[in-house]
């Protein structure tokens, strides 16, 4: 461990705790969804979290185009009656240039771009840039989010970036410690607004006492691919799991499940390496070209719901089909969306299972599939099927057309 870093993970040793409302993950480990970043293909779409995330740690960007119309309805919907916890990501170390205060940051930062990823640029001045980035962490409370979670917090411990970034002159990163105090400034600063703190990559540790997870992180986020598994220090995210701290792993490019690179094989390589099943995982797919979750609850309901069922048994034109289960309003509108699926996302010519849980005794439910050729699922022997706790109330060859639809549940009337 470098000079640097031992004088930054002791700076971090000094901050204490202070009492946060926020919700802490409903499960440890938890089923994972990212909307903010992506490495090679396709992040979490918001549409798909709303009908896929059920006690889950739900990372967004909530400054992101997908959520700048109303951020707060948006992440309330994520959380609504789902026992998920959102995270809401931003950059600690680097100024954005597609942000929208980008204009006021940019003074701020260097001047040189950062080689690794287009239109960013490391933070020289925390002191003068840090107002605007609890302005950022307001934002985010005032939209509801549970956690803030930090990106390249480390920026200035890395003795690269410091040579090949931070040493023009009049631009030079700042010592260590004054970057770990900054970093401590801002997640106590997320705590005073009732939000926990997420690191990503960098936990900070109490060098002393060997704890690593630090008095100050409530959790710890790690990326890797194959060729840099467990690239951190063991004891790092050792320290988070001794401590009952929820760990992420999100990892990228993973091949296909007979691949010793595949995401089930990378998961069961990380809980063997720490021995624990308390790992959070996300796992990009190539052959997928999206993530895939893991942790994921079985769809246990309430006395009050039943567990509805929709099997899509997929024709050779799986892509052709998709289908949404809407819920009825107090204004007669199927608003709504408790289930989604999508061709893309089948497996073709095979039973595909979807489930959520319902309330048939106060509510109507629509359920629409449809056909983007208008031959229905002919290509082969497609059908559908509707159940309620293990009960068949409707099947459909869907044998043409471009859509069929079916209520059910509450429907003779509006519901209460």
């Amino acid at each position: 461990m470098s000079f640097q870093f031992k004088i930054l993970l002791f700076v971090f040793s000094l901050s204490h705790n202070k009492q946060i409302n926020a919700q802490v993950f409903p499960t440890n480990p938890a089923c994972v969804w990212n909307q903010a970043y992506v490495e090679n293909f396709e992040e979490d779409k918001y549409e798909e979290i709303l009908t896929g995330a059920r006690e889950c740690y739900v990372l967004v960007d909530p400054f992101h185009e997908d959520f700048k119309d109303n951020p707060t309805k948006k992440i309330a919907s994520i959380k609504d009656g789902t026992r998920n916890v959102v995270g809401c990501y931003f950059s600690s170390g680097t100024c954005e240039d597609w942000r929208m205060d980008h204009d006021a940051m940019k003074e701020f930062c260097v001047n040189k771009r950062w080689n690794d990823w287009a239109g960013e640029y490391f933070i020289y001045d925390v002191q003068s840039i840090l107002p605007h980035m609890k302005l950022r962490i307001d934002k985010m409370a005032e939209w509801g989010c549970d956690y803030t979670e930090f990106d390249n917090m480390d920026w200035c411990t890395d003795d690269n970036y410091r040579d090949k970034y931070g040493s023009s002159p009049g631009q030079e990163f700042p010592a260590v410690e004054i970057c770990a105090k900054y970093n401590v400034d801002l997640c106590n600063y997320s705590k005073s607004k009732s939000m926990r703190c997420m690191a990503k990559s960098s936990g900070y540790t109490n060098d002393a006492n060997d704890y690593a997870g630090g008095d100050i992180m409530d959790a710890i986020t790690f990326e890797s691919y194959e060729s840099d598994f467990n690239w951190w220090s063991k004891s790092h995210l050792q320290g988070f799991l001794d401590n009952d701290k929820p760990v992420v792993i999100v990892h990228y490019d993973a091949g296909p499940n007979d691949n010793k690179n595949s995401c089930d094989y990378i998961f069961k390589k990380y809980q063997d390496h720490y021995d624990t099943k308390k790992i959070s995982y996300i796992c990009e797919s190539r052959e997928l070209k999206k993530y895939v979750h893991y942790n994921t609850p079985s769809t246990e309901c309430t006395n009050s719901q039943q567990r509805l069922m929709i099997v899509i048994k997929t024709d050779k034109r799986k892509w052709e089909n998709a289908f949404t289960v809407k819920r009825r309003n107090m204004k007669n509108k199927f608003k709504k969306k408790v289930l989604v699926g999508k061709g893309k996302d089948m497996k073709k010519n095979a039973v595909n299972k979807f489930y959520a849980c319902i309330d048939l005794n106060n509510y109507c439910y629509r359920m629409l599939i449809t056909d983007s050729e208008g031959d229905g699922m002919s290509a082969g022997n497609g059908k559908w099927i509707i159940r309620i706790d293990g009960e068949k109330i409707y099947k459909s060859k869907f044998e043409d057309g471009k859509k069929e639809i079916k209520r059910f549940g509450k429907c003779e009337r509006k519901q209460f």
